[in-house]
């Protein structure tokens, strides 16, 4: 071809493909699932309570609306050709043509404000884009919250396109850095309870996502049992057989005979000590003795609880709920329900205050009764009740739920759903509602939580709640689940439902215990976790859970996850601001692998940073990399920072190292710093290792200790005597929004 040929037909395919020629025709079955879609944005914003807007912003809004009607008729969508592998939005796709939102915003008028936007933000969502002053403003005008606006403009986007191709592996550019900037919305995070360790004392800063309320740290550290269960795998590890050679009891156990004759009488003797001690004494008593066998510890507790001037009152209803005896539960019904019989029990004249019976509908949540969840719905659905109260009835009534029977729970779950698409309660109530009807198993409930994330509807925190609850909502990769959480963790206006909607898919990775999950979902999912990582998404304040969801992921497909490791890899060791590189070191563990192993101890005998260094730690454990033992055993007893402490200590607990519980228990005895022995005494009886009995108790029983060392030591002794692997509080932190939390919640979340 001749050299005036070829500057020809160059020039003719540049026209061909220029912004405003003539574009493609989009695919019937994408302009069927676009026009569906639409209808249904129509039609629900066409019945939403419009009455608080001005009539000329009612008017506004429904000219808006006309435009979009015309643009589902029109059937002409944007074409992303730019990152066809990824469900990434345009406002103005290469031929001209506007996205739904752009095209309402272009037909009222203000053509020139989608062009601006488009030329610096073609590919962000409309959550990105908040802020920008005049984009504010129409939707203001046109009487469009940024949640409707959002919702408006899904139909742009190609969620699957099945007939294209993976991107190879290293095609994808490296992911931008994010900067350490502190988020515009973080706030500082309410004083962690006793039993958490702190950075102890070392003088550097935290990040400031972990200082925020509603961060990847804090989620981790309320679910990390869920995904690894530290007793069961540290005892696994150590078991004897029994009389025909079979494996028997876990070596490391106490068994009956040490509960009774050893732990039993120590601790019956400190529950009758002073009030230094006591309570601490009887709740560890509860939690060892066996079920049969808990009626005096019940009696010491009802004991305590009848003086006036004991320090622990509130907290030791809990004793009555875990002791699960019936005369400790009806004693907690009288307490919630503020009768004269709970007066008594307490020794009052008036009224039982609201956080007292706070403390004892969480306490029922535990009995295991179900028959309370009569009294616990009365007190939720008292609108005269604080929100503390009316929130802790909910929560304990979502433990009871799956105990119920059917007609119980869906009467419950109606209930629930009317009250939140109705969302006339106050948004603390509200938040505690998505799980309860979750745990209810009823479809009217589940159809209730989906309606408001994929619908972005109602109150932010509401949405949050409703998302983090959908990923325990089934245990298999439902695809109107995850379609419904991925349009949320990309385009919900609210930072902290799209963090909750981000983790959510990574929990239904986890929980999927299907023989073969659908292909399409899982690779939908991979697509996801690997856009983002490499930086197609804009993810603002949001990337830690990206990281962590990646973990999860890979850890249930690890053929699919390998690709995800290898960017784990990456943002770990080299990219990403601190935060992120302890969220992808975590997710490293989560994820199984070993890939990575040989850069992780590298970088933990160089982390500088406590938050990475941490984490480091505590991944290594996590991924069985048994050449760190040396490194986590100087960490666990030397480190400066109390959290490396206890995280080293975690690592080596998952790696089975039974080596460190003397030198732990010794520790204990030694350190003068209170966040150490929070460390030492929370991983020692996380651990459950009978050796550590003798030591605690002496320490317990030693009247020149403080009273806090001797607290700890019966907290540990007690979380040892539970025959239960797991923590008694789990089921309260699973699917919990702990960034909305009530403070008596919020003050359970942190007990083991």
């Amino acid at each position: 071809m001749k050299p005036f040929s070829l500057l020809a037909t160059a020039f003719l395919f540049a026209i061909l493909i220029a912004p405003g020629s003539a574009a493609p025709a989009n695919s019937p079955a994408s302009v069927a699932a676009k026009r569906k879609h639409l209808a249904t944005v129509i039609e629900e914003l066409s019945q939403r309570d419009v009455l608080q807007l001005s009539p000329e912003q009612r008017e506004r809004r429904a000219t808006a609306l006309e435009h979009l009607r015309a643009y589902a008729a029109r059937g002409v969508f944007p074409h992303n050709t730019k990152l066809p592998q990824y469900a990434l939005p345009y406002l103005i796709d290469r031929y001209g043509t506007r996205c739904a939102l752009a095209y309402v915003i272009d037909r009222s008028g203000h053509g020139p404000l989608i062009e601006r936007l488009a030329r610096t933000d073609n590919h962000a969502w409309v959550a990105q884009l908040t802020g920008k002053t005049e984009l504010d403003d129409w939707m203001r005008s046109n009487g469009l919250t940024v949640a409707e606006a959002a919702f408006i403009q899904a139909p742009s986007i190609v969620e699957d396109p099945a007939d294209l191709p993976e991107p190879p592996p290293d095609s994808i550019p490296k992911a931008p850095r994010a900067p350490e900037t502190a988020p515009p919305d973080s706030t500082p995070p309410p004083a962690p309870p006793a039993e958490t360790p702190s950075t102890g004392r070392t003088t550097r800063t935290r990040s400031p996502a972990t200082l925020e309320k509603g961060s990847w740290v804090r989620w981790w550290r309320y679910n990390r049992d869920a995904f690894v269960n530290l007793r069961q795998r540290y005892h696994a590890a150590a078991t004897t057989t029994n009389n025909n050679g079979d494996a028997g009891g876990r070596a490391r156990r106490p068994d009956d005979a040490m509960r009774r004759k050893v732990m039993i009488p120590a601790l019956a003797t400190l529950s009758t000590a002073n009030d230094e001690v006591r309570a601490s004494a009887l709740m560890a008593w509860v939690m060892a003795a066996e079920k049969g066998a808990r009626a005096p510890a019940v009696a010491g507790t009802l004991d305590y609880l009848r003086k006036p001037e004991s320090r622990y009152r509130d907290l030791m209803l809990f004793a009555l709920g875990l002791a699960q005896d019936a005369s400790a539960t009806q004693t907690l019904r009288d307490i919630l329900n503020d009768t004269k019989a709970g007066r008594r029990a307490l020794v009052r004249k008036g009224k039982v205050p609201a956080m007292t019976r706070a403390y004892a509908a969480i306490a029922l949540g535990a009995t295991e009764d179900p028959s309370a969840i009569a009294d616990l719905m009365r007190v939720a659905r008292n609108e005269k009740n604080r929100n503390d109260l009316r929130a802790s009835a909910l929560v304990a009534t979502g433990q009871l739920l799956p105990l119920a029977t059917p007609d119980v729970a869906k009467d419950v779950a109606a209930l629930l759903a009317i009250e939140l698409k109705r969302a006339r309660w106050e948004r603390p109530v509200l938040t505690a509602i998505p799980m309860t009807l979750i745990r209810s198993g009823d479809a009217v409930g589940r159809t209730a939580v989906l309606r408001a994330v994929a619908r972005f509807r109602g109150k932010a925190d509401v949405r949050a709640s409703c998302a983090l609850a959908l990923g325990m909502a089934s245990d298999a990769l439902d695809a109107e689940i995850v379609d419904a959480l991925l349009a949320a963790s990309r385009r919900d206006p609210d930072v902290q439902a799209r963090r909750f909607a981000t983790i959510a898919l990574g929990e239904l990775c986890a929980r999927d215990a299907s023989d073969a999950a659908d292909e399409k979902v899982v690779r939908k999912l991979k697509r996801h976790f690997l856009g983002t990582i490499d930086g197609h998404f804009k993810a603002p304040r949001v990337m830690e859970w990206h990281l962590l969801g990646a973990g999860l992921f890979a850890r249930r497909f690890p053929t699919e996850g390998e690709i995800l490791v290898k960017r784990l890899v990456r943002v770990a060791t080299t990219g990403g601001s601190r935060d992120e590189r302890a969220a992808a070191s975590i997710a490293l563990g989560l994820s199984g692998h070993m890939r990575g192993k040989d850069a992780l101890l590298k970088l933990l005998a160089k982390a500088k940073d406590v938050t990475l260094r941490g984490a480091v730690a505590e991944s290594l454990g996590l991924a069985g990399v048994r050449e760190a033992r040396p490194q986590l055993r100087k960490l666990a007893l030397e480190d400066k920072a109390d959290a490396v402490r206890y995280q080293a200590a975690l690592g080596l607990g998952y790696l089975a190292d039974g080596t460190m519980i003397e030198p732990l228990v010794t520790e204990l005895g030694r350190t003068g710093s209170g966040p150490a022995r929070a460390a030492l005494t929370r991983v020692l009886g996380q651990l459950g290792d009978r050796r550590a009995i003798p030591g605690l108790i002496e320490l317990a029983q030693d009247e020149r200790q403080i009273r806090s060392v001797r607290e700890r030591a019966l907290g540990a002794l007690g979380l040892i005597g539970r025959e239960s692997d797991d923590s008694w509080t789990l089921p309260y932190r699973r699917g919990c929004n702990f960034a909305a939390a009530t403070p008596t919640v919020r003050m359970v979340l942190g007990i083991f």
